[in-house]
């Protein structure tokens, strides 16, 4: 089988996992991007930045797994990097850069997340 052909085999397979785990896991409470907008545009109450918050806490944890799929995919790059195409940029370089943006995008949720909960926080101590 050549290099090539093996390496499509592997990111096939490597996909096919990553998208049914992420499909089980995925939370059914999971805003859209209409609704997230639309929550956003109209919060008032603690619950609905509690609400809020939750979502971007399920995105960071949704991009964290990305993350670290990106950097064992690029651990198995770098243990068998033979039997990948070695043009550039690499499979290697691919996973660094995926890993990366992943966990950017995992921080920028995390800050969201708690930015919505003190705002809810904030909310719960005025009206008591």
């Amino acid at each position: 089988m050549s290099n090539r052909r093996m390496f499509l085999l592997i990111q096939t397979a490597l996909g096919l996992a990553a998208a049914s785990r992420l499909g089980a896991q995925e939370p059914q409470s999971r805003l859209s991007r209409k609704q997230l907008k639309e929550l956003i545009a109209d919060a008032r109450t603690a619950a609905d930045h509690q609400t809020i918050a939750a979502h971007f806490r399920g995105e960071q944890e949704r991009h964290e797994q990305d993350r670290q799929e990106h950097e064992e995919m690029r651990k198995e790059y770098e243990r068998n990097s033979s039997r990948y195409p070695s043009k550039y940029p690499t499979m290697g370089d691919h996973c660094r850069s995926l890993a990366g943006y992943a966990g950017l995008s995992a921080k920028q949720a995390q800050a969201m997340a708690a930015m919505h909960e003190k705002i809810a926080q904030e909310i719960e101590k005025k009206a008591n």
